[in-house]
């Protein structure tokens, strides 16, 4: 494999971004949740973190927020035990390498949509680290990774977003997204014969 050569080097590159991106991702406390002296996230009912952040937020209907009428209405009255509930069933994982488990919650939405959370303990509070609305065919963790698949709008592939934790903003940020060969492969060539 050979080093990549580059292509104009006469030609001034673009300017460095200043300052934070993203400065609408960072973590957030959760309204209306009591404190977490135990630090431990598997104390804290997961519905009741779900509740407060859409009674914080009722009235958003885009954004990482955002919820349609009747996701939310459902919401109100989800407990996780009925069947209409919203909510995927919460998931316990280090994502942040400190050796404490996260939450992760999904919530599902219209059009197949869902609202993908992620929140941790920080100085016995507790904290959104995470929130994005994805269409997802699969999500999937490995190591610390947050992988989610979505259709890529072309036959056989899909996209692969990676989203990681990033000690310095604190936050498990949006890493890499690729587009991937999946699902159906073309049949295997049979050799020619020769007559």
């Amino acid at each position: 494999m050979a080093a990549p050569s580059r292509l104009w080097p006469d030609r001034p590159p673009a300017p460095t971004p200043t300052g934070e991106q993203h400065e609408d991702d960072s973590a957030t406390s959760v309204p209306g949740l009591p404190a977490v002296p135990s630090g431990d996230i598997r104390k804290v009912d997961p519905y009741a973190v779900i509740k407060a952040e859409v009674a914080a937020h009722r009235h958003d209907v885009t954004g990482a927020d955002g919820l349609d009428e009747a996701t939310a209405a459902k919401l109100a009255a989800c407990d996780g035990r009925t069947r209409d509930c919203p909510l995927r069933s919460p998931v316990y994982r280090d994502l942040t390498g400190d050796g404490h488990d996260e939450l992760i919650m999904g919530i599902e939405m219209a059009d197949h949509l869902v609202g993908l959370r992620c929140y941790t303990v920080t100085g016995g509070r507790l904290t959104r680290v995470m929130a994005t609305v994805v269409q997802p065919t699969s999500i999937e963790i490995a190591g610390r990774d947050l992988i989610v698949w979505e259709p890529a709008g072309t036959p056989h592939y899909a996209v692969r977003s990676v989203y990681a934790w990033d000690a310095h903003r604190r936050y498990m940020e949006f890493k890499s997204d690729e587009i991937r060969r999946v699902g159906a492969t073309p049949p295997p060539r049979t050799p020619e014969r020769h007559r």
